[in-house]
């Protein structure tokens, strides 16, 4: 069963938007609850040096969000299209942690987002520092089965804000930073 948060799969679409204000007055309109609005994220990637994460399709990365106040340890699987988190207690000591266990940086990224979840689905408009904004639709599963019936439903809900395909973002942040 979907739901917007929890599962280990995810179907995600990515989209590029010219103005995120107006992005999230539309996602307003369609009546999805706020979760947080223009937090600032900052995400640390990590790897080994010898590149074993990147070259299997992983991305662990430690972000902190700022003024939630949320710590979060997330090991994404791009050929698996599995996602695991788990809350941390200190920022600080996560990357202390992350170093001594001979985790090297690969990549930081500064951006600013607005969640929202609408059903079974989370909605978020991102400003990537230097890289433009961005709107997604998500939704998490356990059931792999799900991800393609999830995808084409929040394709739907991306036309219903008003969003073409055309500006359809199908790399990861990851990739373009």
């Amino acid at each position: 069963m979907a739901h917007s948060l929890i599962g280990k799969h995810e179907a995600e679409i990515k989209h590029r938007i010219s103005d995120p204000d107006e992005a999230i007055e539309r996602v307003h309109r369609l009546g999805a609850v706020p979760r947080f609005i223009r937090n600032i994220e900052h995400d640390v990637c990590f790897d080994l040096p010898d590149g074993r994460l990147s070259a299997k399709g992983k991305h662990l990365l430690l972000r902190r969000r700022v003024p939630y106040e949320e710590v979060l340890l997330i090991l994404k699987d791009r050929r698996e299209q599995t996602i695991e988190v788990v809350a941390v207690n200190s920022y600080d000591t996560a990357m202390r942690l992350l170093k001594a266990c001979g985790f090297v940086e690969t990549l930081r990224v500064k951006k600013t987002r607005s969640m929202f979840l609408q059903g079974h689905f989370h909605i978020v408009v991102d400003t990537i520092d230097g890289h433009g904004h961005f709107i997604e639709i998500g939704s998490m599963t356990d059931d792999l089965d799900e991800l393609a019936p999830l995808e084409a439903e929040a394709v739907k809900l991306l036309r219903l804000l008003g969003y073409g395909d055309s500006e359809r973002e199908y790399r990861s942040y990851h990739d373009f930073v």
